[in-house]
């Protein structure tokens, strides 16, 4: 089990509090039509103070969605590594409840040599937790594939790409957390 390192300092850290922050920023979040089922979000990663408003904005594209898998990757903060690093835990735990690892995915990731970062990097690293409790709200249950990623070499996002193909169908959604 991964516990949460952030809640109470990154976003709040009770489930009342949390939930209705997520929700308030989802319901002022401005959002075009869109057309089809988004497949992948690119949404940042700091404080929800600071960057709430903006994910709100993706986030609320995938009301009404089903989702079974998310594939997500966020940059390493704390760890130098090449490649990334898949997940060695079965479950993320925030305020919001507990989100299950897809460990079946995560160990033959693991088996490939791009993503054999290593596992403690996940430990510290918030941007892949900041996009948690929105996942949480909008989706309810789904399975979590959490990669922190890495110094990438431009062979390597081929690699990265033809693996990751390997789990997408129509109830997989890619979140990228950006540092912008």
């Amino acid at each position: 089990m991964r516990k949460s390192p952030i809640a109470g300092s990154w976003y709040p850290g009770t489930s009342a509090e949390l939930t209705k922050l997520v929700t308030d920023l989802l319901a002022a979040a401005l959002l075009p039509e869109i057309k089809g089922r988004p497949c992948g979000l690119i949404s940042p990663h700091a404080g929800i103070q600071f960057s709430g408003g903006a994910a709100a904005c993706g986030y609320k594209a995938l009301q009404g969605q089903t989702v079974k898998r998310v594939i997500l990757m966020g940059p390493s903060h704390y760890t130098c590594m090449h490649g990334m690093a898949v997940s060695g835990v079965e479950a993320y735990e925030t305020p919001l409840g507990k989100v299950r690892v897809d460990r079946k995915i995560c160990d033959a990731l693991a088996r490939q040599p791009l993503f054999q970062g290593p596992s403690h990097a996940e430990m510290p690293e918030h941007s892949l937790e900041m996009q948690l409790p929105f996942l949480q709200v909008v989706l309810g249950e789904f399975d979590l594939v959490p990669l922190v990623v890495g110094e990438l070499g431009k062979h390597d996002y081929a690699v990265a790409a033809v693996e990751l193909r390997k789990y997408m169908n129509e109830e997989t959604l890619v979140v990228a957390s950006s540092d912008f």
